[in-house]
């Protein structure tokens, strides 16, 4: 394998990382990124392909160079792949038992709004889990992840809206509001604490943001 450092003068805040991330996601030969914003230096652990690689990073026209390449016997890291399994498990476990009880109490108290926020909740247990399978695959994996998950977001979503307006085209009983406002509270708090532990996390990768 190689280590390659880019000087990349034009590269100052994450938006820039996240060009170059998405530019890089289809390179197998790719072992492993890292991003210094301060000194705009992209480290690169490749197999092969340093010229194509270049000619990916000079096509977004942020000013790159190389600065030094040369072989690395080294092992690529995976300490963040295993914080974020951690991290990742902790939250699909939360949003799991959450969609469960949003989908039980939404049931008894029939309120369309805590069963769509079940799917919302379930939508993001699928989203996690794509992203534990996603972890040690390449950045051509976790940007097909990212797309998929994408995908499921938007699949539940409709199934949402068309239970909508099969009860607006229905007679409904009205809505237990004390079942709803306590649940809705509760899942306030795990989404809350899913938005920390996610925030713990120094991975920058598309299958985790």
């Amino acid at each position: 394998m190689h280590k390659t450092i880019f000087h990349i003068k034009d590269m100052d805040c994450p938006s820039e990382e996240q060009m170059i991330r998405m530019k890089l996601g289809e390179f197998t030969s790719i072992k492993e990124l890292s991003f210094d914003l301060a000194n705009r230096n992209l480290l690169v652990i490749h197999e092969d392909q340093l010229d194509i690689i270049k000619a990916a990073i000079d096509s977004l026209d942020l000013g790159s160079s190389i600065s030094q390449s040369q072989e690395y016997t080294g092992e690529v890291s995976n300490e963040n792949n295993q914080t974020d399994k951690k991290i990742l498990w902790l939250v699909l476990g939360i949003n799991f038992i959450f969609f469960l009880i949003e989908m039980i109490y939404g049931y008894f108290a029939n309120s369309i709004g805590l069963l769509a926020d079940s799917l919302d909740m379930l939508a993001d247990a699928f989203v996690y889990g794509l992203s534990l399978y996603a972890i040690t695959g390449t950045s051509q994996i976790k940007r097909r992840v990212a797309i998929a998950s994408g995908y499921i977001q938007l699949s539940l979503a409709c199934l949402g809206l068309l239970e909508v307006f099969r009860r607006f085209f229905n007679v409904e009983e009205i809505p237990d509001f004390k079942f709803m406002i306590s649940i809705s509270f509760l899942a306030l708090l795990a989404n809350t604490a899913s938005l920390i532990i996610l925030n713990k996390s120094k991975s920058k990768e598309v299958h985790i943001v």
